[in-house]
């Protein structure tokens, strides 16, 4: 036995019909769109690992140079630790200062752990020069030794028109400023502002 007779089903199905075509479409489209981006995707990453890679070799090799003029000798490097995967891998820091075997930066001494992040510091402006190099009291941990190791290298270093400013409270990294800044106290307990060219000082 039939029902009644739904006079309306051939607009019914003419307006899903409709619908589904224009699903059918905008399917189409988004799997479209996401072929494109997938694609477009894989090309940011394979770029950013290109000069990704090409960046971490010049740090590499620069780092390795500063380590061992810092040390005055010993090997330093840097690893990833996914190869195949370099833009989320980490970055391992060996270090081999003269006379020790080859160590992670976390088991060497204060020192040697200070002029390591220094030579990975400079290893990374020599890769990418700024005008301006800040350091707040790197040389706090180092000895006397080690701060004319690291005052010797600065001053040998091809700046490239940069300047570095240093805090810093030993003597021998002072010895090779172009100019001192101070702040003293008076009898009365008011801060002073006072410079001295060195420049001057050693007669140049």
């Amino acid at each position: 036995m039939m029902g009644q007779i739904n006079f309306n089903a051939y607009q019914e199905y003419r307006e899903q019909s409709t619908k589904y075509e224009e699903l059918l479409q905008k399917k189409e489209e988004i799997a479209e769109s996401k072929e494109k981006l997938v694609a477009l995707i894989s090309e940011i990453d394979r770029i950013a690992e290109d000069h990704f890679y090409k960046t971490f070799q010049k740090v590499q090799k620069n780092f390795q140079e500063t380590f061992s003029k810092l040390f005055q000798g010993g090997w330093g490097s840097l690893e990833l630790s996914n190869d195949k995967k370099p833009l989320e891998a980490g970055i391992e820091v060996l270090a081999q200062p003269p006379g020790k075997r080859v160590q992670n930066i976390s088991l060497l001494s204060a020192g040697e752990k200070t002029l390591t992040a220094v030579a990975l510091l400079f290893a990374l402006w020599k890769t990418n020069p700024t005008p301006f190099c800040f350091f707040d009291e790197i040389d706090s941990a180092l000895d006397e030794a080690n701060s004319i190791r690291l005052a010797s290298y600065i001053k040998d270093e091809d700046l490239k028109n940069s300047q570095i400013i240093i805090i810093t409270h030993q003597k021998e990294i002072m010895k090779i400023a172009d100019a001192l800044y101070g702040v003293t106290m008076d009898k009365l307990g008011t801060s002073k502002l006072m410079s001295i060219r060195m420049a001057e000082e050693r007669g140049n």
